[in-house]
């Protein structure tokens, strides 16, 4: 059915699977799914779709993710997934210029406004780290993300030297005197992790994969979102 634009198959308890050929419907705009409750998983190619511009997976209990291959539905502009399995926002969601509304994992509403939330969501400390910052080389190989809160900065400089294991660093601080104090001790310690990566290169003559891009905010009691935003737009 070549030029089918919708598929509807709400309430369809037995549903299990989607056949891989549903990546063929050039011209599909709308799929509806909603409540198909023994569906497990979503074929690959459904992401290949680029005409579809509404995508409904509420009720879908079983479905647990959605891949990275999102962000090639270059029409999406709804997404709705509520009450899934899904536990986790895809990163390349928020590189989508199409998707206007979006409910999943707990957040509905207007991209402008969700996607700041979800990046703050990322950037939230996982595990709930104790201060100070005294954790395995195991632990901190998983690490990504560090909140600090204003009341420890002392303990700030602790963990400056992990930084090529952090995509993220939030800093509160409590006066502009520490606000450039801090900012300076981590700008000086991305300098010398730089400076080292590129010795490295140097000496070996190749390629090194030292050097990561981290994602700083810093101030006092900081409006985020307005942040966000601008760098949504960016």
């Amino acid at each position: 059915m070549p030029n089918l634009e919708k598929l509807v198959l709400k309430d369809c308890p037995t549903l299990s699977e989607v056949s891989p050929s549903i990546g063929n419907l050039n011209k599909i705009v709308l799929i509806n799914l909603e409540d198909c409750i023994s569906l497990c998983s979503l074929p690959r190619s459904i992401y290949k779709l680029k005409s579809l511009k509404t995508f409904i997976l509420s009720g879908c209990l079983k479905i647990d993710k959605l891949e990275e291959d999102l962000e090639q539905m270059e029409s999406l502009t709804t997404l709705i997934a509520k009450n899934t399995a899904i536990t986790r926002v895809p990163f390349s969601m928020v590189r989508s210029k199409s998707i206007g509304y979006i409910s999943l994992c707990g957040y509905e509403g207007f991209s402008s406004d969700v996607f700041p939330l979800i990046i703050l969501f990322w950037m939230s400390p996982p595990n709930n780290l104790p201060f100070p910052f005294q954790i395995t080389s195991s632990v901190m190989s998983s690490l990504v993300s560090l909140d600090v809160p204003s009341n420890r900065i002392p303990e700030l400089s602790s963990f400056l030297d992990r930084l090529p294991w952090l995509q993220s660093i939030w800093v509160d601080c409590n006066s502009e005197d520490q606000l450039s104090l801090d900012s300076t001790m981590i700008l000086d310690a991305l300098y010398a992790m730089n400076s080292n990566a590129l010795e490295s290169i140097e000496t070996t003559s190749q390629e090194s994969n030292t050097t990561t891009s981290t994602l700083i905010q810093m101030g006092m009691n900081c409006q985020v979102t307005n942040i966000l935003k601008e760098i949504l737009q960016v």
